[in-house]
């Protein structure tokens, strides 16, 4: 009887298989660093930062994640003093309520064709709790702050 050994058949499949497995995991890997780097630098992810910053009365590093358009209407001296008279020194626990999708006009936003809004719990010390809304737009590649306020609840 005579059994052929085909050895070159058998390493010629199990190299596929590998680039198979290899090109899955490259594929894999490239989808996981994309869906962080979103949640760090996409809407949710920065409108966090802002808020977390903000909560912290980081004037610079906040008012810096504004819009041009923004900035053209708050200047940084009105930031620290509206975060000075708003937060101060107490201690604000932020909590998100909700986010949603806008679709915004180009009279007001500019090129913008996607808004994300978030609205916040801000929960104060001295007992006082306020509803903010938060509109961040995509600004020459960043997500930006581009629209805030608040209301006592």
């Amino acid at each position: 009887m005579y059994i052929k050994n085909d050895q070159s058949g058998s390493v010629l499949k199990k190299l596929i298989i590998a680039a198979v497995a290899l090109t899955v995991a490259v594929i894999i890997a490239a989808s996981l660093v994309s869906y962080f780097n979103n949640r760090k630098n996409g809407p949710a992810g920065r409108t966090n930062t802002f808020v977390k910053l903000m909560s912290a009365n980081d004037t610079t590093d906040s008012y810096n994640m504004f819009t041009k358009r923004l900035k053209s209407k708050v200047t940084i001296q009105a930031w620290q003093q509206q975060l000075s008279e708003g937060i101060g020194k107490q201690h604000a626990q932020a909590k998100l309520l909700s986010t949603d999708t806008l679709q915004g006009s180009a009279e007001a936003y500019g090129k913008a064709t996607e808004l994300r809004r978030s609205f916040y719990s801000f929960a104060f010390d001295n007992g006082k709790t306020y509803k903010t809304y938060i509109i961040v737009l995509n600004e020459d590649g960043q997500w930006k702050v581009d629209e805030l306020d608040s209301i006592l609840q």
